[in-house]
């Protein structure tokens, strides 16, 4: 929810708008007026406009007026980002921010006193000149400080931009996944002639401007299909910019899309920068957590002296590195090391990986001998159903999805009790297995088994492949199999600023009626509407609520939704060898079921315990009455009866009755309370502090600014955490605790 803002500010910003309008004719600025353009009449076809957007076969119908001249609404009603009403509730995230706003052409050589940006909506046409804010057309911020985004929040704003990006890039796939158009082709520049030095960015750049680097080692036809999302979505890129002007100079704040296949990745503002050798975007924190929900990960690693061949224990510590750089504070995650017997545990229970938790861990990696003792398979497995456990009794779990990342070089006794014990304990919490054989003395058969019997992959690995972009790449798993309509938010320091900046990031998807798969990860800072001090700056908790807003959509769980048949698919991406008692023909012809898109959640039900639906992902809602979860026959029934979806109970239609992609719709309701005010929450917000209520003490969080305001410490590392050290009383999947245990708990 928006601020309340003061009656002063209220009216300081009214009048800001207001000066604003009357500064700004219909001509714009007379420094800065608007261009009728003549090229124009080039696009006419009869008395309209033809639009085709890049690498598109959809051709739209624009007016013949549309930008010249004057200052007008140009972009309200237009296909296919603006909708067919382009509306005040466009504000809602339902179309860009900027479908409403004024602008016109304008001359890059006579325009001064408003910012400006390069049109690329016509191919071949290199020197067109688009501007906000000669018609006087205000920023996001401004608009939301002044009220008139009434009780949504500029989250919405990020998110629209967001789901602009997503539409662009979709299409342009479907469009070119087969043939790809020439209008697609990049040239991958890694140095910038026409940027110039920024002292608020630390670096030169040119705002007008996007950039491309096409990673090198990638297929000419993967560069080109990268190139046709990549340029489909400079185009918005360049829209946000412009219209977010204050960006374009003076703060600091980012656009950027990295695609899956290549490793290609597209950034606003184009700047002076090739990244390093070896760099690859897909194995960013902020990648993972925009493809990914909430999950809890237990990474064991086989350091038997067998893992000295091949230099198998240095790949394995930094294929161990990798995933730890895929999970941000949102996950969860401990490491086991095991050879003839548990060689070492980071913690005895899952930590939330926040900044300073993940450098704590990647220490404790350099400190560990990673090659000595034989090899046995029980004692680890037995450990990875002991961490969980004591995690979820301890509250110390996303709630959502749980995977094992199991590698081993090995051989090692493992019998069908065995198999059938890891089934069980693997059903009960609902935990997938991704194995690993590494090296051709691997078993392979208990590895294979063990992913097969438990909804996960299996992964043959030679000594010479790149076990690190194997092992890293788990998250497309999570990424096929989940729906994810809303962007998640991350933070992290600008390399040249050191700024701290919030993204919003949200994954790109190559979907079908019944399954879906990852195509890339489209991120835009929060601090390209506003310094992060203006946002703490406004009143009534203002930024707190942004703050838990983020927190709130990227903690919740993302229903996953994987059939037999979906997985096969998945399976069979990976390798033949990984497929599960099928022919790989049969695999790629089959048509795989989908559920009742009318089976949902009650978006609005609390629980008995405290929880919303979606902490129900990943658990049987069948047995929450029972002793493990405690709950009465009536709040389990009512439970089953708000959260199908969450429940799995959903009714499963084969063959899929649907021709059409389901349609996103954003989950971040612009009534929304923050969760720490209402229901349990786990872990740590996206500032890595306890999660808090704004304005007053919620029912299992304390009042924002009381008792949580220090932020997680930024050293003393500490581990080998024990899951039994803190006295609690359980309830459901989290505890209550005394406040100070609590707060000692999520600091850790």
């Amino acid at each position: 929810m928006a601020p309340k803002s003061s009656a002063a500010s209220l009216l300081a910003a009214l009048g800001i708008f207001l000066a604003a309008e009357r500064a700004h004719g219909a001509s714009g600025l007379a420094s800065c007026p608007c261009l009728e353009w003549a090229g124009l009449d080039s696009h006419l076809t009869g008395n309209h406009i033809v639009y085709k957007p890049i690498g598109s076969g959809v051709s739209y119908n624009w007016p013949a007026n549309y930008g010249n001249g004057a200052c007008q609404t140009h972009d309200a009603g237009l296909a296919p980002l603006c909708g067919q009403g382009g509306n005040a509730t466009r504000r809602l995230a339902s179309f860009p921010s900027w479908c409403n706003d004024q602008w016109c052409w304008v001359s890059k050589s006579d325009c001064q006193g408003a910012s400006l940006m390069r049109s690329v909506l016509f191919p071949g046409v290199t020197d067109l000149y688009f501007s906000y804010g000669t018609c006087g057309s205000i920023d996001s911020f401004s608009a939301w400080a002044a009220g008139n985004f009434g009780s949504s929040s500029l989250n919405f704003v990020v998110e629209s931009y967001l789901q602009s990006s997503r539409s662009q890039i979709e299409d342009a796939y479907r469009k070119n996944a087969g043939s790809v158009s020439l209008e697609c082709i990049y040239t991958n520049q890694c140095s910038c002639q026409s940027c110039e030095q920024n002292s608020a960015w630390g670096q030169k750049l040119n705002a007008a401007e996007v950039g491309t680097w096409l990673k090198p080692g990638t297929g000419t036809e993967g560069q080109r299909l990268a190139s046709c999302m990549t340029k489909a979505v400079a185009d918005t890129f360049r829209r946000v910019a412009a219209k977010e002007s204050g960006a374009q100079t003076s703060r600091v704040g980012y656009q950027y899309f990295a695609d899956q296949a290549s490793g290609s990745m597209i950034t606003w503002p184009l700047a002076d920068w090739c990244p390093a050798t070896g760099f690859d975007p897909r194995f960013r924190p902020w990648y993972a957590a925009g493809a990914t929900g909430p999950k809890d990960i237990v990474v064991v690693v086989d350091v038997s002296g067998s893992m000295s061949t091949a230099n198998r224990h240095q790949k394995s510590q930094q294929a161990t590195e990798a995933i730890l750089n895929t999970l941000v504070w949102k996950d969860f995650a401990t490491i086991i090391l095991f050879n003839n017997d548990i060689a070492a545990v980071y913690s005895d229970v899952l930590v939330p990986v926040t900044n300073t938790n993940r450098e704590c861990m990647l220490k404790w990696l350099d400190e560990q001998n990673w090659k000595s003792g034989g090899t046995n398979f029980r004692v680890p497995i037995e450990k990875v159903f002991a961490v969980i456990e004591a995690s979820v009794t301890a509250g110390k779990t996303s709630t959502c999805q749980r995977a094992v990342m199991f590698l081993t070089d090995g051989q090692a006794e493992f019998d069908e009790a065995d198999f059938l014990q890891a089934q069980q304990m693997s059903s009960e919490w609902d935990t997938a297995w991704f194995t690993y054989a590494l090296g051709s003395g691997a078993n392979t058969a208990v590895t294979k088994r063990l992913a097969c019997d438990n909804k996960g992959i299996f992964y043959p690995v030679s000594d010479t492949a790149d076990l690190t972009q194997i092992m890293a790449a788990y998250y497309a798993y999570f990424a096929s199999g989940q729906a994810s309509c809303s962007p998640s938010f991350t933070r992290y320091a600008d390399a040249n600023t050191a700024e701290i900046l919030y993204a919003g990031c949200l994954p790109m998807l190559e979907r079908t009626a019944y399954n879906s798969s990852l195509l890339g990860v489209a991120c835009m800072d929060v601090n390209m509407l506003s310094s992060i001090d203006q946002l703490k700056a406004q009143p009534n908790f203002a930024w707190e609520q942004l703050a838990c807003e983020m927190s709130d959509v990227t903690k919740k769980c993302r229903h996953m939704h994987l059939t037999d048949c979906s997985l096969q698919k998945l399976r069979l991406q990976v390798s033949t060898e990984s497929i599960c008692g099928a022919n790989a023909a049969s695999v790629k012809t089959q048509k795989c079921p989908c559920l009742d898109r009318n089976c949902k959640d009650e978006e609005s039900f609390v629980d008995e315990k405290g929880y919303f639906c979606d902490a129900w992902i990943g658990d049987a809602c069948s047995k929450a009455a029972t002793e493990k979860w405690s709950y009465s026959q009536s709040g389990q029934a009512m439970l089953m009866q708000k959260c199908k979806l969450s429940c799995g109970l959903c009714e499963l239609k084969d063959p899929c009755p649907y021709t059409e992609t389901e349609e996103c719709s954003s989950s971040m309701q612009s009534s929304s309370t923050c969760r720490a005010c209402k229901s349990k929450v786990s872990g740590v917000g996206i500032d890595d502090r306890a999660m808090c209520c704004p304005g007053k003490a919620g029912t299992y969080a304390p009042k924002c600014g009381e008792a949580t305001d220090s932020p997680t410490p930024s050293s003393g590392c500490s581990w080998g955490i024990s899951g039994t050290t803190n006295t609690v009383i359980h309830i459901g999947t989290l505890t209550v605790i005394t406040l100070v245990e609590w707060i000692k708990q999520v600091l850790l």
